[in-house]
C-alpha cells in the first residue's frame, strides 16, 4: 500500500467519533465487572439501587462484597483482565441503596450474611426495619396531595447532578477537602469517644462492634452531605454534625435490633418474673408480704406449681434482693418475704 494511503488511513482512524457518554448513574441488575467498567468508562459516580433489592443482594453484584467495600472506602479498585487491558478505578463515588421484603433479606443473611459481617460489608451500611403502617393509613381528603418541599428537594438534587456531569476522559477529579469547625470537631470527637467506650464487653455496642466502629465515619460523611446540600461554604458547622450523629446513632440502634437480637431469656428468669408479679399482686390485694412456699405450690402461678420450676425462680429473686427466705423454727416451713420497696424484677441482658 502506498505511503499516501497509509497516512490517510491513519488519519481516518484517528478521526473516529467517540461513543457518546451515558448520563446514567443508577445501576441495578448488574455484574461486578459491569460496575467497575461503568466507573472506568462512563462516570466516576454511580449508585447500585433498587426497590426490589433481592436482585442485588441475592444477585451477582453481591458476589463481590470486598469490591463494594473498596468503593465505599474510596480506595483504588484494580481490575486485572486476561483478554483485554487491565485498568484502575480511582476517585470513584459509589453508593448502595436497596429496599426489600424481610423474607428476601433473610434469604440473603442465610446465604451471605455471615460473610457480609466478617468482611465488613454489613458494618458499612445504614439499616432500618420500620413497622408496617398497614391498617392506619386512611384517606382523609379527596383533594390531590401536594408536596411543596419535595419540589425544592428535587430542584437541589438536579443542580448537584448537573455539577457532577464531568466525563471520565476530562482527567482526574479534584476532590474538595472539607473540615470541621472547632466546635463541630469537639462534638464529633465526643461522639466517637462515646462509641468507643461502648465497645467494651459491658457496653451497649459490644455485639455490634463492626458497625459501631464505622459510625463516627458515617457521621462525618453525612455531615458533609448536609453541608453540601444546603449550599454552605467554609468548614462544616456543629449543627450539621449534631444532626448527622443523631441520625447515625438511630441507625446503629436499628443495626443492633436487626443483627444482634437479645438472647432468649432463660427459663428460670422467665419464671422469676412471673413469680415476682404474682407476689406483688398478692401484696396489693391485702394479703401481706409473707407467703408460705407450700401455698405457692398450690395457688401460685400455674407454671410454677412444681419444685423443679418454683425453686430456681425463688433463688433468682433472692439473689437479686427481691425476696428473702424465712424458715419457721418449729415447723421448719419456709416462707417467702417480699421486699415491696424494691422495683419489679426485670431480666437484665448481658
Amino acid at each position: 500500500m502506498p505511503m499516501k494511503f497509509k497516512d490517510e488511513l491513519r488519519a481516518h482512524y484517528a478521526a473516529k467519533p467517540r461513543r457518546p457518554r451515558c448520563r446514567s448513574w443508577i445501576l441495578s441488575d448488574v455484574t461486578p465487572e459491569a460496575i467497575a467498567w461503568h466507573l472506568h468508562t462512563v462516570h466516576r459516580s454511580a449508585g447500585l439501587m433498587s426497590s426490589e433489592g433481592g436482585e442485588i443482594l441475592n444477585g451477582r453484584a453481591a458476589g463481590q462484597l470486598p469490591m463494594l467495600n473498596v468503593l465505599w472506602d474510596g480506595g483504588d479498585l484494580k481490575v486485572n483482565r486476561k483478554e483485554s487491558d487491565s485498568f484502575t478505578v480511582r476517585n470513584a463515588r459509589f453508593t448502595v441503596s436497596v429496599m426489600l421484603q424481610i423474607e428476601t433479606f433473610n434469604k440473603f443473611r442465610e446465604r451471605r450474611g455471615q460473610l457480609a459481617r466478617d468482611n465488613g460489608f454489613s458494618a458499612r451500611g445504614l439499616y432500618c426495619y420500620p413497622p408496617s403502617t398497614q391498617g392506619s393509613r386512611p384517606i382523609n381528603t379527596i383533594e390531590e396531595a401536594t408536596y411543596p418541599n419535595l419540589a425544592i428537594f428535587q430542584q437541589r438534587v438536579t443542580e448537584l447532578l448537573e455539577k457532577g456531569l464531568v466525563p471520565v476522559n476530562a482527567g482526574e477529579l479534584q476532590a474538595k477537602v472539607l473540615e470541621f469547625s472547632p466546635d463541630a470537631k469537639v462534638l464529633w470527637v465526643d461522639f466517637a469517644n462515646h462509641i468507643e467506650r461502648n465497645l467494651n464487653p459491658f457496653g451497649m455496642y459490644f455485639h455490634a462492634r463492626d458497625a459501631a466502629s464505622k459510625t463516627a465515619e458515617n457521621v462525618a460523611r453525612m455531615a458533609a452531605l448536609f453541608h453540601l446540600f444546603e449550599g454552605r461554604t467554609g468548614d462544616i458547622q456543629r449543627d450539621s454534625v449534631d444532626q448527622a450523629l443523631q441520625i447515625c446513632e438511630w441507625y446503629l440502634g436499628e443495626f443492633v435490633r436487626i443483627f444482634c437480637p437479645a438472647p432468649p431469656i432463660p427459663q428460670q428468669e422467665t419464671d422469676a418474673m412471673a413469680l415476682d408479679s404474682w407476689l406483688r399482686n398478692h401484696y396489693a390485694n391485702g394479703c401481706g408480704y409473707f407467703v408460705k412456699r407450700n401455698v405457692l405450690l398450690q395457688l401460685g402461678p400455674g407454671s410454677l406449681r412444681s419444685k423443679a420450676r418454683l425453686d430456681p425462680a425463688i433463688s433468682v429473686l433472692a439473689q437479686f434482693g427481691r425476696i428473702r427466705l424465712v424458715q419457721e423454727p418449729k415447723s421448719r416451713a419456709w416462707w417467702i418475704e417480699l421486699f415491696v420497696q424494691s422495683p419489679p424484677y426485670q431480666y437484665q441482658v448481658g
